[in-house]
């Protein structure tokens, strides 16, 4: 029997990209960067994003490898993609936490309902990744 893999889950995920919980983590670091980043790039005009766009691109490459190391021998050809990749998908989660925690500040009601439902949508999407993965029925995409 295939052992799991152990990746954070959806609410440790959470935690750090709202800034707790990373403890040295590679996976839940590069989260918390990834909030970081985002809420950076959303006070930079677009001219001034270059630098913070690739180092959160690169962070969402790190992920990938970092995942793909402690995958166990690949599954069988029969298991699915997802539609995108464990960095990725956090790289989305950690955006619509920057999100909706600047909407926490607007007096705009649906935006941050918007934000926050979104972002309970990636946290399941994540979950269900994480699942996947760790049982063999998904595969990462191909690098």
């Amino acid at each position: 029997m295939m052992r799991p893999i152990e990746l954070p889950t959806k609410h440790e995920i959470m935690r750090a990209c709202r800034g707790g919980g990373h403890d040295g983590h590679p996976l839940l670091r590069a989260a918390f960067e990834l909030t970081a980043l985002h809420e950076q790039i959303s006070r930079l005009a677009p001219d001034r994003r270059r630098g913070p766009e690739e180092n959160r691109a690169a962070l969402v490459v790190s992920i990938d490898h970092w995942v793909r190391a402690r995958l166990p021998p690949a599954p069988a050809a029969a298991a699915a993609p997802p539609p995108e990749s464990v960095g990725a998908l956090v790289d989305r989660i950690a955006e619509y936490t920057a999100v909706a925690f600047t909407a926490l500040t607007r007096t705009d009601d649906w935006s941050l309902w918007d934000a926050w439902n979104t972002l309970e949508e990636l946290s399941r999407a994540y979950e269900a990744l994480v699942v996947g993965i760790s049982t063999g029925r998904r595969r990462l995409p191909d690098a």
